[in-house]
Parts: C-alpha cells; structure tokens; sequence
C-alpha cells in the first residue's frame, strides 16, 4: 500500500532528532536518521496493520482513517493535497 511519509527534523530529541510522518495513517516514529525514523515509521505502520487484522478491527480502522475498500477488496489511501499558505503571525526566535 504505498503511502506518503513527510520526514523532518524535529531536534529536541538527541537520541531521536528526525521525525517521520504518515498523514494517512495518522502516525509517526523518530530516528537518528532521516532514513532510520522512514524505517521506524514503516515499521510501526506493519504493526499497527498486523495487529488491527489479528484483532478484527482493519476494516474498520482503515476506513475510519479515509481508505476505501475497492472492490479487489485492496485499500486505496485517501486523496492528499499539498499546498503553501502564507500565515500572518509574528514569530521572535530566542
């Protein structure tokens, strides 16, 4: 199921500074890496999915999160759009 991961650098953590993100999923793992948080995420993801099939509860939970169940019974993720907005707000670095 491919999905879009956003990875970043968060910083606060030294032992976890990078931070990778699944919109779709609604879920996120750290790493010290850019590459090592993607793997975390993609591997907290595959838990995620295993265990909600162990429980019953996938159909349930991916459709709650916006998938749709097409009818070769696989899961298309929902539509993202990627856009900039300009915020007005004034912001004072220490």
């Amino acid at each position: 199921m491919p999905l879009a991961i956003k990875v970043f650098y968060e910083g606060t953590s030294e032992e976890s500074p990078y931070v990778a993100y699944s919109s779709e999923m609604e879920l996120c793992a750290g790493g010290k890496t850019s590459d090592e948080a993607k793997r975390n995420l993609v591997n907290v993801i595959e838990e995620v999915l295993d265990y909600k099939s162990d429980d019953g509860t996938l159909d349930a939970y991916l459709l709650e999160l916006g998938f749709i169940k097409s009818k070769d019974k696989n899961y298309i993720s929902p539509e993202l759009s990627f856009i900039n907005v300009q915020v007005a707000a004034s912001i004072q670095y220490e």
